[in-house]
């Protein structure tokens, strides 16, 4: 069955591609394209996790995500792309379709699935280990995963979450003192926009990091979100933003 290589990034070290009905993402060092086929050939002993439709495989010294049944919706996310800026209103978020299967993210927040990743519950959020760390300080990835569904992005956030995202902030400051000593100016905690996936999460990185997708246009940081919604309760229902999106083909 033919392989087609939908994208491969030397920077972040990852190639993602498709054979048949599965779409995999392949993350190491070095990437040889012609030996993808190697990375089809998973058991259930290199198997981390599987969620939904997605199992998560540890191959000698890479990690490979396997989408079963992927969507052409996932098929666009992970092809190359040429990218523009366009002014998002709030009208035209509004008429966004937004699509993209979570079922994966609720079995997270209903514990049914990559139990041993989260590090701390609370009923409105949770803090997971993203795999892309591997625990060591300098290297520190997290995400913090809102539980209420209604949450797909930033454009839902109102002066009401003030005290939930404060709240969220000190929590992960004060994990992240404890168990890998590091102070609050050595945590960088921003939220995609567009976000990957259409449910309000929040990276935690550490500062010196560049692992994952960290465009200016597409990061919002913590602490502006909450400097725009004590400025204005529905700033961000009523603001046009400046986002990266796939151009025209």
């Amino acid at each position: 069955m033919s392989i087609d290589v939908l994208s491969a990034n030397p920077t972040t070290k990852l190639v993602c591609f498709t054979q048949g009905n599965e779409l995999y993402i392949v993350v190491r060092e070095h990437i040889d394209q012609a030996s993808l086929e190697g990375y089809t050939n998973l058991t259930d002993n290199d198997l981390i996790f599987r969620n939904d439709r997605y199992a998560k495989y540890r191959v000698r010294d890479t990690l490979v995500t396997k989408i079963t049944d992927f969507t052409e919706a996932e098929r666009r996310k992970y092809s190359r792309k040429r990218l523009e800026l366009i002014e998002e209103t709030p009208e035209s978020y509004a008429n966004l379709a937004k699509k993209i299967p979570v079922q994966w993210v609720m079995n997270i927040i209903n514990g049914q699935s990559e139990v041993e990743n989260v590090l701390y519950r609370e009923s409105d959020f949770l803090i997971t280990k993203d795999l892309k760390f591997d625990g060591q300080a300098e290297n520190l990835y997290l995400l913090v995963i809102f539980t209420d569904a209604i949450l797909l992005s930033i454009r839902e956030l109102t002066g009401d979450h003030i005290s939930l995202l404060e709240r969220v902030q000190q929590k992960v400051r004060d994990y992240c003192a404890e168990h890998y000593h590091l102070d609050a100016a050595q945590i960088k905690m921003y939220f995609h926009y567009h976000p990957s996936y259409w449910h309000l999460h929040l990276h935690v990185q550490h500062v010196n990091s560049h692992i994952g997708k960290s465009s200016v246009f597409n990061t919002v940081k913590l602490s502006d979100v909450l400097n725009c919604l004590r400025l204005k309760s529905d700033y961000y229902q009523q603001a046009s933003l400046t986002i990266e999106t796939t151009a025209p083909s």
